[in-house]
């Protein structure tokens, strides 16, 4: 089995809610980080009712009545609450158990299961690919075959947008340590992440974009607020954050970063 086999099969487990039990060690460690002192589900849903919130605002300004839309990979169907209701949604995702979750939950769009690298739709049919939290799981793989196959099925002037955890954002430079002690430790990832997940250069991600033919490729600053910030204080960071979304490196600080990259016509 390849190593992107092996990955494969780890994410395709985890889409299923399969994750290793461990010791029983390890169950306390898990059991503390994800007590109300370190997790909350409020918490949780503020941070990423922020950055759908930008999501929304950018598929908005870019969509038109009709457009076709893909969202890969579709996972249970969560990205497909961030579409405008006047466009035509599809979604692929390589988890049959995903499919046919959100299949259930979202009958309006139209699902497939696929491997991103090899999409089951011709060239040149999608207006927009929204791509959310993904890209950041295939660090390993390298970027630019997904890049390739996702420009292959854009329309000529259609766009990619990519949301994804960057590495330049300060809490991450505690949390990834952290992480990486956690699991030397027990062997183990301890908070439920897929082993080869982590937060990327989202600077080296554009630049990446640039090389595999993609024009006018902007960022932005999507949110700062962390899902494990009290909610004060993301409350109070999220009042300001908008002055930074668009500043030049600051940008790429947010703990979710938006890029928006244009196929050529």
């Amino acid at each position: 089995m390849s190593n992107r086999q092996k990955r494969l099969k780890a994410e395709i487990a985890w889409h299923g809610g399969r994750v290793p039990r461990g010791s029983a060690a390890l169950a306390t460690v898990r059991q503390i980080l994800n007590s109300r002192l370190f997790f909350d589900v409020k918490r949780h849903k503020y941070a990423y009712s922020l950055t759908n919130d930008c999501l929304k605002v950018v598929l908005r300004e870019r969509t038109k009545d009709g457009d076709l839309i893909l969202v890969c990979p579709s996972g249970h169907g969560r990205d497909y609450d961030v579409i405008p209701h006047t466009v035509h949604t599809f979604g692929v995702d390589i988890a049959e158990s995903a499919v046919k979750d959100s299949s259930r939950n979202y009958p309006q769009v139209a699902h497939s299961a696929g491997d991103a690298l090899s999409l089951p739709y011709v060239s040149d049919v999608f207006d927009i690919i929204l791509c959310n939290l993904f890209l950041h799981h295939v660090v390993d793989d390298g970027w630019k075959p997904y890049l390739n196959e996702f420009r292959r099925v854009l329309k000529p002037g259609g766009y990619l947008i990519v949301q994804e955890p960057s590495v330049f954002y300060p809490i991450s430079w505690v949390t990834w340590p952290l992480r990486m002690l956690l699991r030397a430790v027990f062997r183990s990832e301890v908070v439920g992440h897929v082993p080869h997940e982590h937060p990327i250069n989202t600077s080296e991600l554009a630049r990446t974009m640039v090389n595999a033919g993609f024009l006018q490729v902007e960022s932005q600053g999507s949110s700062w607020v962390h899902n494990r910030l009290y909610l004060p204080v993301a409350r109070a960071v999220a009042r300001y954050q908008h002055v930074l979304s668009h500043v030049p490196f600051i940008k790429h600080t947010a703990w979710m970063v938006i890029l928006v990259a244009r196929k050529a016509r």
